[in-house]
């Protein structure tokens, strides 16, 4: 059975969708079927309805955790409307921070801005950044769409004076020159940055 909320690190994560527009050269779903507590992160009849996500919520003990973290095995604003109903629900009935990890084309994905829409139920966000450049972004992350790069980049700027904690990321596989420069583009653009660990 596919596991809809899992245990990783310490913290709840809630695994909405399997969709995403990436085919990242690095992607966690090539090395296995699950990460931290979860049997499997793979749906194979399609992706919950909300009736089973708020069922298997109140199976999962979310008030033992400080942090519930909408990140599973796809995209989760590809189901943008769950995470919205999810988010409210869970900041009316729990006492927990929230944090999405997304590759921030949501925009695209929805085509409309997403930030007003996810600004009420969100504590943080952490965008996958992953290159310094168009070309390097594309050659890494393999986007299914032109303009991805920028796209990202236009998210992360919208995020700011909405979203309270923004962070930038990059997986340590990449260059250590990228490294470096994806720094300072996260300085420039005045939001935090964290370098991941690849597993």
């Amino acid at each position: 059975m596919t596991d809809i909320f899992y245990e990783y690190g310490g913290k709840a994560y809630v695994n909405l969708t399997n969709k995403c527009c990436l085919k990242c050269a690095f992607c966690i779903r090539n090395q296995g079927d699950s990460v931290g507590s979860a049997d499997t992160l793979w749906y194979s009849g399609g992706d919950p309805d909300f009736d089973e996500i708020i069922k298997a919520l109140n199976d999962f003990h979310l008030e033992n955790y400080s942090e519930l973290v909408f990140c599973g095995y796809g995209e989760p604003t590809f189901a943008l409307g769950n995470m919205i109903k999810l988010g409210n629900y869970v900041k009316e009935h729990y006492n927990i921070k929230t944090r999405l990890n997304t590759n921030g084309l949501g925009d695209i994905i929805n085509k409309k801005k997403i930030v007003p829409l996810i600004e009420p139920f969100l504590d943080s966000i952490s965008i996958s950044l992953n290159a310094s450049n168009e070309e390097s972004y594309n050659y890494r992350c393999r986007p299914g769409f032109e303009g991805a790069y920028q796209a990202m980049l236009d998210f992360v700027k919208e995020c700011k004076g909405h979203i309270p904690e923004i962070t930038v990321t990059v997986v340590d596989i990449i260059p250590d020159t990228e490294i470096k420069e994806c720094r300072r583009i996260a300085e420039e653009l005045g939001v935090n940055y964290r370098v991941r660990i690849f597993s």
